[in-house]
């Protein structure tokens, strides 16, 4: 394998490698690297270090005409990126939704020092324009409006109100999730709400209410990152070691637009033009309710536990079929959405970090974009064949995965229509917390899962690894689905789980969906309407019915 394949593969199965100190430095979703790309990543670390170092990470910097990442002037107007022009226009179109609301908990274990708690929140967002951004509309087109640093103050004094522990936490939850609801000011900002609540002596919430376009799901790492460095600094009385920033998120919102056009633009998209070409399926899933004309974002989930026995079994099968889990897993869905959906041509998205440049590693802001994976089912391939041909089809969107969701919307022009949205109506995430152990000094952080109540697309399938176990997430849509509906979804999910993984060779449509008692009680219990025989004949019943009943209707 050339080392110029090695690196277009591992950027396809999303591995960063990079030179830190004149070695090699690899970051990699779990499971990506197999034993032979470790065994091909040591055979080419003297080549890829070169290329490295010759500014050639990635393919986007060995192409030539991809101009560089650096600041802008600030005189003129500030153009938004394309993912938050998506994200601005919808919100105008509903002003008062929360559907991108990014709401943050933790809770806080030890001697806490609010003032340094304060003080670490506020280097934050004086070192990152983005969290002091607003986007006022001028002729009815954003742009973006930076703030002067402000200091950042808690709501110290809030204190839950039950009497025992166990209420003051579930009365937080409650009002945690009020406050997820609560709309931001994207004209005037500021796009960033902090409050801090007293659960108990040792134990606080810290909470806060941002905006998409200005934090995504990787900003949260970054962020917790820099509060543990900061806030150990302030108690500690040493400097905090950060690096400098070279850039901020206003310049890579104007390096993107003028990255993303001529010769390396048509490239990339000539990929998603042949792999989205002719009629794009819309998924129309059974629903509760007739869909509404214009999406409310009204959402809800619930959670299933995942026995360990069936993720050990997807992670071996991911090893055999030179897959990764989050491919083993996406097909699974892509099975279950075709047999509940009717359809062969299944299209499901995801989000992925979108920081293609080195320079926007440290930054906080909406990076992420949205990968569009489009699988044909038909010819009722095996299991395997299916990892196969999905495994396939995830490569080909990693690699042309610079493409900004919404140039591809723009290039496609799929049919508008509100009820759904375009070109994908399910998405697919895999989170991995297994290593989420932070402190700050004395202080253990824990996070929370807020409630917030809201979803942007009909269906979305979140699968946690979490150290004490794997569970899979329904995210769904509240006007068209009810809760009974989602729970029998999920409990489907794990029996098609359990089927596939144990006969991978079988073909897809023998895989068993309803699980064993439900499909009991459809089978046998619905279906048992024997009933005693009386003896005599069934002419001489009618007969005996009719002269009881003359006037009824036979």
């Amino acid at each position: 394998m050339k080392t110029s394949e090695l690196l277009d593969r591992l950027q396809g199965l999303n591995v960063r490698v990079w030179a830190e100190a004149g070695d090699l430095k690899v970051s990699a979703p779990k499971g990506a690297l197999s034993d032979e790309l470790k065994r091909e990543l040591g055979r080419h670390k003297s080549a890829i270090l070169a290329v490295l170092q010759s500014g050639g990470a990635t393919a986007e910097a060995r192409d030539g005409d991809a101009p560089r990442l650096v600041p802008v002037d600030r005189a003129g107007a500030l153009p938004l990126s394309f993912t938050q022009q998506r994200v601005w226009f919808l919100q105008q179109l509903e002003s008062d939704s929360a559907a991108y609301n990014v709401p943050l908990a933790w809770t806080l274990r030890g001697p806490l020092d609010v003032g340094a708690l304060e003080r670490s929140l506020t280097a934050i967002v004086r070192r990152h324009e983005v969290l002091r951004t607003s986007y006022p509309s001028t002729a009815g087109r954003p742009t973006q409006v930076v703030a002067e640093p402000f200091d950042v103050r808690l709501e110290a004094s809030r204190r839950a109100s039950g009497r025992s522990v166990e209420e003051r936490r579930e009365e937080l939850r409650v009002w945690m999730a009020e406050e997820a609801r609560r709309p931001l000011d994207l004209a005037s900002g500021p796009l960033f709400r902090g409050a801090l609540a007293h659960v108990q002596d040792g134990e606080h919430v810290l909470f806060l209410s941002l905006h998409h376009l200005s934090f995504d799901g990787w900003s949260k790492q970054r962020f917790l990152a820099e509060l543990q460095v900061l806030y150990e600094a302030e108690t500690g009385g040493a400097p905090a070691a950060l690096p400098t920033l070279a850039v901020q998120y206003a310049d890579f919102a104007a390096w993107q637009r003028e990255t993303f056009s001529g010769a390396r633009f048509e490239r990339l998209m000539d990929w998603w033009r042949g792999t989205l070409a002719g009629e794009l399926p819309v998924l129309d899933l059974p629903t509760d309710h007739p869909r509404p004309a214009i999406q409310s974002g009204r959402g809800a989930n619930l959670e299933r536990p995942i026995p360990g026995e069936l993720i050990e079994a997807v992670d071996a099968l991911a090893g055999r079929e030179g897959a990764t889990p989050f491919m083993v897993v996406l097909a699974l869905y892509k099975i279950l959405l075709s047999r509940y959906g009717g359809l062969e041509d299944v299209l499901v998205g995801t989000a992925i970090a979108g920081r293609t440049a080195v320079e926007v590693e440290d930054l906080i802001g909406f990076f992420a974009n949205t990968l569009v994976f489009r699988t044909d089912l038909s010819g009722d391939p095996t299991f395997s064949e299916l990892v196969g041909r999905v495994r396939e089809t995830c490569l080909g969107a990693f690699e042309h995965q610079e493409v900004p969701f919404e140039r591809l919307v723009d290039e496609l022009q799929p049919e508008r229509n509100l009820s759904y949205t375009p070109i994908y109506q399910a998405m697919i995430l895999m989170i991995d917390e297994t290593d989420h152990r932070a402190t700050m000094g004395p202080v253990a952080i824990e996070p929370l899962e807020v409630q917030a109540e809201v979803t942007r697309t009909d269906l979305t399938l979140w699968s946690f690894r979490r150290r004490d176990g794997f569970s899979v997430w329904l995210e769904y849509s509240t006007d068209l689905f009810e809760r009974e509906t989602i729970e029998r979804m999920l409990a489907c999910y794990e029996e098609l789980m359990r089927s596939a993984l144990a006969n991978p060779e079988a073909r897809i449509s023998t895989l068993e969906l309803v699980p064993r008692p439900e499909r009991e009680r459809l089978v046998e219990e619905w279906n048992d309407t024997a009933r005693p025989f009386p003896g005599s004949p069934v002419f001489e019943q009618f007969e005996q019915q009719a002269q009881r009943r003359p006037e009824a209707t036979a």
